[in-house]
C-alpha cells in the first residue's frame, strides 16, 4: 500500500515581509473580524505563500 501524505495548507501572518507567526491551522485560529482588524494595522494573512484577500476570509 502506498504511503499517503495529507497535504495541508500553510498559513502565515506577516508585517512588512517579517513572518510573525505560522502554522497549518486555518486562518491560524483567528476569527475573520480579528484578521480584518490586523490588516487595518498592516498585518496580513498569507496562505501557501499568497496573500489572502479580506473578502475570502471566513
Amino acid at each position: 500500500m502506498p504511503n499517503k501524505c495529507a497535504i495541508r495548507d500553510y498559513y502565515e501572518m506577516r508585517r512588512g515581509g517579517e513572518v510573525l507567526c505560522s502554522g497549518t491551522v486555518p486562518n491560524l485560529g483567528y476569527p475573520a473580524e480579528r484578521i480584518r482588524d490586523m490588516a487595518r494595522n498592516g498585518i496580513y494573512l498569507y496562505k501557501n505563500g499568497k496573500r489572502v484577500k479580506l473578502c475570502e476570509v471566513t
